[in-house]
């Protein structure tokens, strides 16, 4: 009798990302210098060099990163000139993350900040063009509350703002 097989692998979720970026091998040492991302595996092709299929553990999830590979339709952000899809991250350490991150080369596209939603919030590019936001509940608000908080802010459009005037008050990184 067959052995029966989940149809979802242990450790993985229904959803699981994969980043396609320019130069796998240095954008995993990327990620496990700033996300501290465990490397699971690494699967490269015949040449030694692309990777194919490479497994990296953030917090409780499973990200697949590879190498672009044009001639398969697998394009990274840099190739396309921008990123199609944000990563977001919660973080309990998000202030040390979030250093790292712009001390390891990001680009802040928001700056971390508080937001009316009770979140502290940011965002930023990584050097492979992925666009990661990253934050942690600060409070825990009711709906109502959010909703007060979003008119006194700007109203529905105040959280699109590209100066972050969406705040409750800009938080300094740690």
């Amino acid at each position: 009798m067959a052995k029966k097989v989940a149809p979802v692998p242990r450790r993985f979720r229904t959803v699981t990302p994969c980043l396609v970026v320019r130069g796998a091998a240095a954008a995993l040492d990327f990620y496990a210098e700033v996300f501290d991302a465990e490397i699971l595996s690494r699967t490269h092709a015949d040449d030694g060099t692309t990777l194919l299929h490479a497994e990296m553990k953030i917090g409780n999830s499973i990200v697949i990163v590879c190498d672009e590979q044009p001639d398969l339709g697998l394009h990274s952000p840099l190739a396309l000139g921008g990123a199609a899809v944000v990563q977001h991250l919660y973080l309990p350490t998000l202030d040390a993350v979030w250093q790292r991150s712009v001390d390891c080369g990001c680009q802040i596209l928001v700056p971390l900040v508080d937001t009316y939603y009770g979140e502290r919030f940011g965002k930023v590019t990584d050097p492979f063009g992925h666009v990661w936001s990253m934050s942690k509940r600060v409070e825990a608000l009711t709906s109502e509350e959010i909703q007060a908080r979003r008119e006194l802010s700007g109203g529905p459009d105040a959280e699109m703002a590209p100066t972050g005037s969406f705040v409750v008050s800009e938080i300094a990184a740690a």
